[in-house]
């Protein structure tokens, strides 16, 4: 097993506070045969030089400074120059435990599965007290992605990919939701994964990564997202339980962006973008399942939705 190697392909964009944190992770992984690629995007502070730095300590670190491209542009630049047996993708705020890869690259050999998740942790800071423990199952295709769409769980760092799944694919640039696109890709070339319930990555709470930030107009890419991603499965499977939860998650992304426009109304003053989503809430809601939450979004002022739930969660 220590002869197969993994490629890890780390953004990194204004993270100066944080990247020790998320680096000493990655350097101190019990998997020993690693490719470290920390993909400076335009770093304005002193992120590209503490990348450096570790380079100079570490042989198994490649930095790649680049003009700014986003998210997406930074993982394809990883992508391209990857040579390992396996791809994993971290982002620069996050941190990850010690025996991440190894516990994955053992699943994934075990299993005899290319596509291996696990689950995360939020956290403000490391916290060492948390049981990592978990139980893994195999999943089939459709059961995996009923799991992902329902929980909104595509975010790529929660998986270890076999290196042919993923050569051969770009993450869309100039667009959020890329993980969606990218994940319903892969699940092109795939049968079954195997999930471990161990809460192997922790996700950064309050972080300042590339992709973090409140509401903007941006964020009605989710709305292209989930659109594409009910077509894709409309197209591709015949599993109606499937097409519902993809029909459920699209209503969703529709109704959360409405109410966050009706909440932001300078961002939409003449109300173009919510009357746009207004006519696709009323095409799909009467195909999706109507579960109580979804009604409460349709119905409810928006005072009450924002104090009741929150439909959009965000890199879960």
């Amino acid at each position: 097993m220590e002869k197969i190697k993994i490629s890890i392909i780390i953004p990194v964009y204004n993270v100066e506070a944080y990247i020790d944190r998320c680096l000493e992770s990655v350097i101190n992984q019990t998997h020993k045969n690693l490719e470290i690629l920390l993909i400076n995007d335009g770093a304005t502070d002193n992120s590209g030089k503490l990348c450096d730095d570790y380079a100079l300590k570490d042989s198994r670190i490649k930095v790649i400074h680049q003009k700014n491209k986003g998210l997406s542009g930074a993982r394809n630049t990883g992508l391209k120059l990857a040579t390992g047996d396996y791809i994993s993708f971290i982002d620069s705020d996050d941190w990850v435990e010690a025996n991440m890869l190894e516990l994955m690259l053992e699943i994934s050999l075990k299993q005899n599965v290319d596509l291996v998740e696990c689950n995360l942790q939020k956290l403000t800071e490391i916290d060492n007290s948390i049981s990592r423990s978990g139980t893994t199952r195999i999943e089939s295709k459709i059961e995996a992605l009923k799991r992902i769409v329902s929980n909104q769980s595509f975010s790529v760092w929660r998986r270890l990919y076999k290196a042919h799944l993923v050569n051969n694919i770009k993450f869309v640039e100039g667009k959020n939701s890329e993980d969606v696109y990218f994940t319903i890709s892969v699940f092109k070339s795939i049968e079954k994964i195997a999930y471990s319930t161990m809460p192997l990555y922790n996700y950064f709470i309050g972080g300042t990564s590339i992709t973090r930030g409140g509401y903007r107009l941006k964020t009605l890419d989710t709305v292209d997202a989930a659109i594409y991603l009910e077509k894709e499965i409309s197209k591709n499977y015949t599993n109606k339980d499937l097409l519902k939860t993809s029909i459920d998650f699209l209503v969703t992304i529709l109704l959360y962006n409405y109410k966050q426009l009706n909440t932001h109304t300078k961002l939409d003053p003449q109300y173009t973008h919510r009357k746009k989503l207004k006519k696709l809430i009323k095409e799909y809601y009467k195909s999706c399942t109507k579960n109580s939450q979804i009604i409460l979004a349709n119905y409810a002022p928006i005072s009450l939705f924002s104090s009741v739930i929150n439909l959009y969660r965000n890199n879960d």
